[in-house]
């Protein structure tokens, strides 16, 4: 779990989803992102927790919603 937070103090709470049992394994894995308001699922890379920088991660959320 992570959270992010906008320049306008919006929050983010983030959750990597468990992968569906059987599945061949992914280079991306999902996570949903959620600020209260709005719940948003993006695809990042495997490490995303600790090594994708908080700009980045806006960034994936912010493509998925549509900003």
């Amino acid at each position: 779990m992570r959270t992010v937070a906008e320049p306008s103090g919006l929050v983010w709470i983030c959750l990597e989803l468990p992968e569906r049992p059987g599945a061949p394994a992914q280079a991306k894995v999902e996570v949903e992102c959620n600020s209260g308001a709005e719940r948003v699922t993006i695809a990042v890379e495997r490490g995303w927790d600790s090594a994708m920088a908080d700009g980045a991660l806006l960034g994936a959320i912010h493509a998925q919603i549509g900003r």
